[in-house]
């Protein structure tokens, strides 16, 4: 493709290292993603073990 004009109203930076996931994010991801598909907290804590309470706080953490 052909590079943007200097004067263009954003520039693009580089993309990020990308680095191996934590468990931490593992774990984030896959709560987010059953809140996304609509599991209500409980259960989504008792499937993977955690407290209801851990279920909160990553959907805090992340705004959601």
């Amino acid at each position: 493709s052909e590079p943007l004009p200097s004067n263009a109203p954003f520039a693009l930076a580089p993309a990020a290292p990308t680095e191996p996931l934590s468990a931490r994010d593992v774990r984030d991801a896959e709560i987010l993603a059953r809140h996304a598909a609509g599991e209500k907290n409980r259960p989504i804590a008792r499937e993977m073990g955690i407290s209801e309470g851990t279920v909160r706080n990553v959907l805090a953490r992340h705004r959601i």
